[in-house]
């Protein structure tokens, strides 16, 4: 019987791990590296790659060792008691502030690209591509992914500045 109950808290554990450290921590941190890296790069700093690098290894690393070793902790000290104790966790609370804070973070990068712009024009081709991509998105069958959308407009931005179209 207990251990039944150790499968189930595992799996639905390593559900909440997963939702929390891949699909919303890392975003967060590699959106808060992308910004540093940004500004870093901007204030003319010739290491702005490694000031990025060290931005999200810290950022990431940080929670992300210190949930583990806590959760490991946690698993010993509470043993059996686990499920019910896990009960009052507030996880999904946690995941949609972070969730929140990465569009921030994510909004903050393109305002910041954006108005950097030294082109008038330019910064209306950026405004019409971030008003674009989530009406594409919603317009869009499922069969594409949010991130292919982006991507490919990203792609193609890109490839007009090289051509020298804007």
């Amino acid at each position: 019987r207990l251990l039944e109950i150790k499968k189930a808290a595992a799996c639905s554990l390593a559900g909440l791990g997963d939702a929390f450290f891949w699909g919303t921590l890392r975003p967060f941190c590699a959106g808060a590296a992308i910004l540093a890296g940004f500004w870093l790069w901007r204030a003319g700093l010739k290491g702005a790659f490694w000031g990025m690098a060290f931005v999200y290894l810290i950022v990431y690393n940080v929670p992300a060792l210190t949930i583990r070793w806590q959760g490991f902790r946690l698993g010993y000290e509470w043993r059996e008691q686990i499920a019910v104790r896990l009960q009052d966790f507030a996880g999904q609370s946690w995941i949609r502030r972070l969730q929140l804070g990465g569009t921030a973070i994510a909004i903050a990068t393109a305002l910041s690209v954006l108005i950097s712009v030294p082109s008038p024009t330019d910064r209306l081709v950026g405004i019409v591509t971030l008003l674009a991509c989530p009406i594409v998105d919603r317009l869009s069958p499922r069969v594409v992914s949010p991130v292919s959308l982006y991507m490919g407009a990203s792609l193609l931005g890109v490839l007009a500045a090289m051509a020298n179209w804007l």
